[in-house]
């Protein structure tokens, strides 16, 4: 019983986390360029069970299967699928239909994100919206040097080449990894690698659109089947727990009589 107990609880917590994630999806269905977050789980334990036969004059295991003692939440991936672009006409904003990540710099290293939606700092430099300055293929920040009024002059190609009227003053830097599992969160929609090991690599099959973000691919209808079956697993395996816990202490009791 009391094993039975513990497979409910692990099962209630995996679950709790995979609401919490899925509470993360729902909120950024808005957010550009994010990408939604994919649990996965592990089955913490299994006992196999056997009974014993009698054939032919000798015991025998007979093997009846395995019984899953509960799951855990081991990690998140990142699901990579392409978001929906949409057409904004700003000069700042890009969006990479295909593979690939631009690059930021942050007090913590490069960051990568999906999000183009972009502005020009004090400094005429091209930044995210929270201030991180956006990288060239050289690694430095990318300067513009002009004012809104020189903003219409400011033309980037697919390759993410950057051209003030026919000049081409800098290119951005776009890389890409080679699995989901390369790359975890790192908040403001920007990703880290999962470890110093992961390098990224020039991507190659992503084409810049000026004047359009992509939009997030986290899917509400999809998202809130997901709650609701989270929901509903927790509810029940709440109920197993309770119902658990009276048949013991009833168990419980029931010696006590019988030593009295």
């Amino acid at each position: 019983m009391v094993s039975g107990i513990n497979a409910a609880a692990s099962g209630m917590m995996a679950q709790q986390l995979n609401i919490d994630v899925i509470s993360n999806n729902l909120a950024n269905v808005n957010t550009p360029g994010f990408k939604a977050l994919m649990p996965v789980f592990k089955r913490v334990s299994d006992i196999e069970l056997k009974e014993k036969s009698k054939n032919d004059g000798f015991n025998q295991d007979k093997n009846l299967g395995t019984l899953s003692t509960g799951s855990t939440l081991d990690a998140t991936i990142i699901d990579l699928q392409q978001g929906a672009m949409r057409k904004t006409e700003n000069k700042l904003d890009f969006a990479i239909n295909g593979n690939g990540f631009f690059v930021v710099g942050t007090d913590n290293g490069d960051s990568y994100t999906r999000n183009g939606s972009f502005t020009l700092n004090e400094d005429g430099a091209l930044v995210t919206k929270d201030g991180y300055p956006v990288l060239s293929q050289s690694g430095s920040a990318i300067k513009l040097d002009i004012s809104n009024k020189g903003m219409d002059k400011i033309n980037v190609t697919g390759d993410g080449k950057i051209f003030l009227g026919k000049q081409e003053i800098d290119k951005l830097k776009i890389v890409d990894f080679e699995k989901p599992t390369d790359l975890i969160t790192a908040g403001n929609s920007l990703y880290k690698t999962a470890n110093e090991e992961i390098k990224p690599k020039e991507a190659i099959n992503g084409k810049v659109e000026q004047g359009f973000v992509e939009g997030s691919n986290s899917n509400v209808i999809e998202t809130m089947i997901n709650t609701i079956s989270a929901t509903r697993t927790y509810e029940s395996l709440a109920k197993v727990v309770k119902t658990t816990e009276m048949t013991l202490d009833k168990a419980v009791n029931d010696v006590g009589r019988v030593k009295e």
